[in-house]
């Protein structure tokens, strides 16, 4: 069993742990899609139609959102660059919660002698092999 400080400690978001028996960490049964399938595919076809009959609707739509004001071309300049550079990756930081140090005590009674006690040889801290 773990040590009492650990029992209260808060559970990782993405631990396992916080899904119930039978659980799955994609959406709930019984709650709808935020965007029907029926949509997307119905998007879909209106849009591989636009593109195979008339792809200039789509080019001038495009240069005209980048040539806008501001608040409007920066989300097609974003759309862009997601498009032709890539998404870039988002980082999460975590904290971590520091420990104290461990301290090893031994029963009342019993003496250690200096010699007899190995010490751990140092990490160090760069990874030259």
């Amino acid at each position: 069993m773990f040590p009492r400080e650990f029992r209260n400690m808060p559970i990782h978001p993405n631990s396992l742990k916080n899904l119930k028996r039978g659980g799955s960490p994609g959406r709930p049964k019984g709650v709808p899609d935020p965007v029907p399938m029926k949509f997307k595919k119905a998007f879909e076809r209106v849009w591989d139609e636009i593109q195979a009959t008339n792809p200039t609707i789509i080019r001038d739509a495009i240069e005209a959102g980048l040539q806008a004001k501001p608040p409007i071309s920066f989300q097609y300049l974003q759309m862009a660059a997601h498009y032709n550079i890539g998404k870039p990756v988002e980082t999460i930081k975590h904290e971590v919660q520091q420990l104290p140090p461990l301290i090893i005590q031994p029963p009342p009674g019993v003496i250690v002698e200096a010699e007899s006690v190995k010490a751990l040889p140092e990490r160090s801290s760069s990874n030259a092999e």
